[in-house]
C-alpha cells in the first residue's frame, strides 16, 4: 500500500535523471564499448524483429498461431510442448548434455569436453524456479562440473539453450 503510489510509471532508466548518462555507462561497463544507447535499442529492436520473422513459420506449423509471439508463448507453456514427467525432463537434459560434449571441439577450439554431472536441483532451490546452472569443478578435483536443472520447468523449448550457454 506505500510502495505503488510512489513508484515511477515508467521503468526506464531514460526517465531519471542523468539516466541516459547511467545506461551508457551500464553499457560500457558490460561490454567495455562507448556506444550511442538509443543505436544499441534500435538495434536491439530490429533484430527482436528479425528473430520474430524468421521464427513464424515453424511456430505457425507447430501451433497453427498466426500471432508468433502468442505462438512462441505456447511453445513455451501449453502441455502439448512439455515433458510429461520431472524424469523426462533430467533425461533430455543429460541426453542434450551428452550430444553437446561430442560436439563442443567444433565450436571452440582447443577446448576438451569436461566431466559433467547433470543433476536437479534440491527441492528448496527448485521451488525459487531457478532456471539451470554451470557450477564449475573444484580445483582439488573432488567432484566434476555440475549442470544443476529445475525439474518443475517442463518446457521443450527449453533444453537446447541452456545447454549450450551453461554446461558447455
Amino acid at each position: 500500500r506505500d510502495y505503488p503510489p510512489r513508484a515511477r510509471a515508467e521503468g526506464s532508466l531514460a526517465t531519471l535523471p542523468d539516466g541516459g548518462d547511467c545506461y551508457a555507462a551500464t553499457l560500457r561497463a558490460q561490454t567495455s564499448l562507448r556506444t550511442n544507447p538509443d543505436s544499441v535499442m534500435r538495434d536491439a529492436r530490429q533484430e527482436l524483429e528479425d528473430i520474430l520473422r524468421q521464427a513464424a513459420p515453424p511456430v505457425r506449423q507447430f501451433t497453427g498461431e498466426t500471432n508468433t509471439a502468442r505462438g512462441i508463448i505456447q511453445l513455451r507453456s501449453a502441455p502439448a510442448f512439455a515433458f510429461p514427467t520431472r524424469d523426462s525432463v533430467l533425461a533430455a537434459y543429460r541426453a542434450m548434455t551428452s550430444i553437446a560434449a561430442t560436439k563442443i571441439g567444433r565450436v571452440v577450439a582447443k577446448l576438451a569436453p569436461e566431466s559433467i554431472t547433470v543433476s536437479p536441483y534440491p527441492a528448496f532451490q527448485e521451488r525459487a524456479n531457478l532456471p539451470p546452472q554451470y557450477l564449475r569443478a573444484p580445483d582439488d578435483g573432488s567432484r566434476p562440473a555440475q549442470f544443476l536443472v529445475n525439474l518443475a520447468r517442463t518446457e521443450r523449448m527449453a533444453v537446447a539453450n541452456p545447454v549450450a550457454h551453461e554446461a558447455h
